[in-house]
């Protein structure tokens, strides 16, 4: 998938070094994906059902 505005080579580079120089935001960027599955099942489970509270949604065109 492709970014609708890549991010700016300043803005890469930071985040790359973040995670090659921090083990902890490694991990917690990888628990993201280990936590997929289950997420999804998740997903699906709450479709049964309508929310119990009010919800206020703002979107663009790029959205």
């Amino acid at each position: 998938m492709k970014a609708a505005r890549p991010l700016p080579d300043h803005a890469v580079r930071h985040y790359v070094d973040t995670l090659a120089t921090d083990t902890a935001a490694l991990r917690a960027i990888f628990a993201f994906y280990r936590a997929l599955d289950t997420t999804i099942a998740q997903n699906q489970q709450r479709t049964t059902r309508r929310l119990a509270l009010p919800v206020l949604t703002i979107a663009g065109a790029a959205s």
